[in-house]
Order: C-alpha cells, then sequence, then structure tokens
C-alpha cells in the first residue's frame, strides 16, 4: 500500500460504489493513491453530558455507549471501569449532544 491511503468508515452516506465491505460488517474500505487526495481527516465522535466530554464508542436504540479516561467524568456520570484505566456506561440520547472532532492527518 506504499503511497496509498486506506479510507475506512461506516457511514453509508459517505461513499459510493468504489468502496467495499469485505467482511460484510457495516465498515467499508477503498484504497486510493495520495495524489488523489487534497486533504485527509481522522473524525472521531464525542459527546458532551452537560458540561462532561465522552467518547462516542458506538450508537444504540436509544442511547450512546460512552467512554473516558478521565475518572471525575467517569464518576459523575455512573460510567464502570473496563480496563485500568478507562470507564464505559449507557447515555441516553435525550441527555447527550453529539459532535465529531476532526484531526488532518499530514
Amino acid at each position: 500500500m506504499q503511497g496509498n491511503i486506506l479510507i475506512i468508515t461506516k457511514d453509508k452516506s459517505k461513499i459510493d460504489s468504489s468502496f467495499v465491505d469485505k467482511y460484510r460488517s457495516g465498515v467499508y474500505s477503498k484504497v486510493v493513491n495520495k495524489e488523489q487526495i487534497k486533504e485527509i481527516y481522522k473524525i472521531h465522535s464525542i459527546g458532551k453530558v452537560g458540561d462532561l466530554i465522552v467518547n462516542i464508542e458506538k450508537e444504540l436504540e436509544d442511547s450512546y455507549l460512552v467512554g473516558t479516561s478521565n475518572l471525575q467524568i467517569a464518576e459523575k456520570l455512573g460510567l464502570e471501569r473496563c480496563d485500568k484505566y478507562y470507564h464505559q456506561g449507557k447515555v441516553f440520547k435525550k441527555d447527550i449532544i453529539v459532535s465529531e472532532e476532526r484531526t488532518q492527518i499530514k
């Protein structure tokens, strides 16, 4: 893949017929040459619960699975420890504002 970029997304609205779901998992990918791309971003979903910021791990039916490595935030939201430094739990959709954090990849 030298000189190429692998584009990966779960968002069907952002793909065309050239993307492939190789494992039928809902994850679509496409290999493109770096020369074809002007800008590349890593997009990370975050959520705001009151004044607290958490990572959005997964969308569920009526809630989001969220996570954080910040113990104070985890305690305030009642998140459970899932490994040494990370806490996860569910937050109802009505209680969270979801946004995207974009980081340009150079």
